[in-house]
């Protein structure tokens, strides 16, 4: 591509990206990259706001008109099928119920729950076990950190109760959790023994243990991903007459997205 680009050179750029790209919203997000550059090298971005780019920008969206696909919600009778599937004779299964049930009745982004490796665990994003203050009937649950909250002030505190008899308890998954995997404050919330060596639980073990539970419950577990937990949980929610301004909180959205 000739610097400065022209806004007929962007407009052929912006058609090439879509052949291939499903989203324009990807395909606008490269022409900004390229933008980008511009301003870096104190080029002219004149080509960029005319009215050629944005009229073939708006054509190409009427040709390719996309709409994200939204993982299916997650609901109680869904996780009490996946219940049905856990083995809790194996300490990992323990584990990973602990991780789905609090995922649902937190509300939370993956993100607070499971890192994307065992080495990039961060304390000040994911919970340590201190974070789950676990009373009589009751676990008070402290997130740190979130997308909206990079810099860590507000600290967000959700009380869950018990549930008395019910599989869906979460004081009682924890609290058995616990009597299975001895750790101290300092280690993550949810982890496993490697050996000798205890390593947190990943994202990559969460999708791959959710899949095979909803696939041997008889759901398509292509219809589900780590956010159904999040989005379940706050359409749960609503149906219960739960205040939205309330799950707005619960669920730290800033924007008005949780509506969706």
């Amino acid at each position: 591509m000739p610097f400065p680009a022209s806004p007929q050179v962007l407009s052929w750029y912006a058609q090439f990206l879509s052949r291939s790209m499903v989203s324009m919203e990807t395909v606008r997000n490269y022409i900004s990259g390229v933008k980008l550059i511009h301003i870096l090298l104190n080029m002219s971005c004149a080509g960029f706001v005319g009215f050629e780019v944005k009229l073939a920008l708006r054509g190409l969206a009427r040709l390719n008109p996309h709409r994200r696909k939204q993982p299916l919600p997650i609901t109680p009778s869904v996780l009490q099928s996946i219940y049905s599937q856990m083995d809790f004779r194996i300490e990992e299964d323990t584990v990973w119920w602990c991780v789905f049930l609090l995922s649902f009745f937190l509300m939370a982004r993956k993100s607070n729950m499971v890192p994307d490796s065992v080495y990039t665990f961060d304390a000040r994003k994911q919970l340590l076990r201190e974070d789950l203050i676990l009373g009589h009937s009751s676990i008070l649950v402290h997130l740190k950190w979130s997308k909206t909250n990079q810099f860590g002030k507000r600290r967000l505190l959700i009380p869950l109760v018990s549930i008395p008899g019910s599989p869906l308890c979460p004081v009682a998954a924890v609290r058995y959790m616990r009597s299975r995997i001895r750790s101290s404050d300092k280690d993550p919330a949810f982890c496993v023994y490697r050996g000798n060596a205890l390593v947190p639980v990943t994202y990559k073990g969460l999708t791959t243990r959710l899949r095979t539970a909803l696939t041997m419950a008889g759901f398509n577990a292509n219809n589900f991903s780590s956010h159904s937990f999040r989005r379940g949980s706050a359409t749960f929610a609503f149906t219960a007459g739960v205040p939205p301004l309330l799950i707005q909180l619960q669920g730290d959205w800033v924007s008005d997205s949780y509506r969706r």
